[in-house]
């Protein structure tokens, strides 16, 4: 489980309202452990309840965090649940048109913003990709199973 995405985006939240008050900020969760979507519609913390293997197991949790739920309550605007599918288009697109290796946990706000999940068109958006922690054979059979590359 992963503490550093939780606070990931409860700072970058901070940091960037700090400079922009008014901006919307989304979050982007795994299908199956949606527990912070869940728990920002249920305003308290939920835990998930058992849940199949995920590909982005770096972003997996049991529960939102007693110090960044709070934050997150105040400072985001909702989450978007994700598939394993549209993280991996969301990592054969960063690797063919950006030229980065992301990890799929580092790959589900791309996901959720190619697979048109997010209010984005028209204006200016901003993704993080983060982590490369990912065997590269991996990622190619991740690859060689999709049926819609971009």
């Amino acid at each position: 489980m992963s503490l550093r995405w939780r606070g990931l985006i409860s700072g970058t939240a901070i940091s960037l309202q700090h400079h922009f008050p008014n901006l919307p900020i989304w979050f982007s969760e795994p299908e199956y452990y949606d527990d912070t979507a869940r728990s920002q519609l249920a305003g308290r913390r939920l835990r998930n309840s058992s849940c199949p293997a995920s590909i982005c197991n770096a972003i997996v949790t049991p529960i939102p965090g007693k110090i960044t739920f709070p934050i997150q309550q105040q400072r985001l605007c909702g989450g978007k649940v994700v598939t394993d599918d549209q993280v991996v288009s969301a990592m054969t697109a960063a690797l063919k048109y950006l030229k980065l290796v992301v990890e799929p946990g580092g790959c589900v706000g791309l996901a959720a913003i190619m697979a048109g999940l997010l209010p984005t068109q028209n204006k200016t958006t901003l993704v993080i990709l983060s982590g490369g922690n990912i065997d590269l054979k991996r990622l190619q059979q991740m690859m060689a199973t999709q049926t819609n590359l971009h």
